[in-house]
């Protein structure tokens, strides 16, 4: 069916009455010119209804990826639904003014909207979703019971210690410990001689380097992009003690090699169906030297055909699996996050990290499919899958 929206008269369709977000829709002609949107529909309720919450400012400056909310949008509008972008600062008591995009005419509208079926928390930064007005905003929803997924960023160390109580997972993930004071660093390098120090609430190998000590007892720091530094354990401790991030020691794995060069796997996972599944899986190659995979640090993308062995995806689908229902079990309503696997030289696989708001992944094949699966579950969620 179609649902039409103008200033003057807001939503309506031509039919019967129907339930559109939290509001009820009555039956009108459209007195004025309208902008027209294709939706499902149940005999009760017309949607679904997607809210993206993302940060913002008072005086109306929108942060966010415009161009992916707008594909978005155009994926959705054609099976049947309606998804609009808005901040903590558009919430009214009854409604919502946020931006719908308009598909034909290629440009975002302004729309008052009822409160959606589900939240979609895209909130790119983790300082902005600190922030009271994010925080007071996704506590409205959950007092007005309108799902909320993902419910926010994740720790690396919070992830860490809910990974390690699941039996199954515990010989994936490489020994890490919390620094809290500078013994913890002296025994990590004592099991260890090489570790990566990483920051627990940073992403993209950002306040990321190795710390290696030397048969002699020299100690080496290397930063991304950055030449190795000789530097002692007093001044890596002053600085970590000193920094306002919360800092973590992981083991290093000598992972398996492309062309000289250490790789891990990119895996993206969601939950469709009732279950979660592995979406697609890349390939990241460190640069030459390089110390992490991420493409903006100089990281190449390869297919999974081009590795020297053959990956087992059994095996990832598992600890895929494994890992989404046990952070569901922890941080509540997760529906997608990426997993950074490595292989070690052995064969044995290793978690490195899980993101919970993974970004667009380069290869087009894993990214149509994402957006697919992301339909799924917002059908699913807000009560219009062929499955409910």
């Amino acid at each position: 069916m179609n649902i039409y929206y103008n200033d003057k008269q807001g939503w309506f369709h031509k039919d019967t009455q129907l339930q559109f977000g939290d509001k009820i829709v009555n039956p009108q002609q459209p007195l004025q010119p309208s902008y027209c949107f294709l939706i499902k529909n149940t005999k009760t309720k017309a949607g679904p209804l997607i809210g993206i919450l993302t940060s913002g400012t008072e005086n109306g400056k929108i942060f966010g990826d415009f161009k992916r909310w707008a594909q978005l949008q155009e994926e959705l509008q054609q099976s049947g639904g309606i998804s609009f972008l808005f901040t903590p600062f558009s919430l009214q008591e009854d409604k919502i003014y946020g931006y719908v995009y308009l598909i034909n005419l290629k440009r975002w509208r302004k729309c008052t909207m009822p409160y959606p079926d589900i939240v979609y928390n895209r909130v790119p930064y983790r300082t902005h979703e600190k922030l009271s007005s994010v925080q007071q905003a996704l506590l409205h929803f959950q007092q007005k019971h309108i799902p909320v997924f993902n419910p926010s960023f994740f720790s690396k160390w919070q992830v860490y210690e809910t990974l390690q109580a699941n039996s199954y997972l515990q010989s994936f993930l490489p020994h890490t410990r919390l620094l809290r004071t500078e013994h913890d660093l002296e025994i990590m390098l004592l099991q260890h001689k090489k570790l990566y120090i990483k920051s627990c609430e940073s992403a993209k190998g950002k306040h990321l380097f190795t710390l290696e000590q030397l048969q002699n007892g020299r100690l080496i720091r290397q930063n991304i992009k950055e030449v190795p530094i000789e530097t002692n354990m007093k001044d890596v401790y002053r600085f970590l003690s000193t920094s306002s991030h919360s800092y973590l020691a992981q083991q290093t794995i000598k992972v398996a090699m492309y062309k000289g060069r250490p790789y891990d796997l990119r895996v993206l996972v969601q939950y469709v169906r009732h279950a979660f599944t592995v979406t697609g899986i890349g390939v990241r190659v460190a640069p030459k030297n390089g110390i992490a995979t991420h493409v903006p640090n100089g990281g190449e993308i390869i297919s999974i055909e081009q590795l020297k062995y053959p990956i087992d995806i059994k095996l990832i689908a598992r600890i895929a699996s494994e890992c989404g229902y046990t952070l569901m079990q922890k941080f509540g309503n997760i529906k997608e996050f990426s997993i950074d696997i490595g292989i070690e030289q052995n064969g044995h696989y290793y978690i490195f990290e899980i993101n919970a708001k993974p970004m667009i992944f380069d290869e087009p094949l894993i990214q149509r499919q994402a957006v697919k699966n992301l339909l799924n579950i917002f059908e699913e969620e807000a009560g219009f899958s062929s499955s409910n």
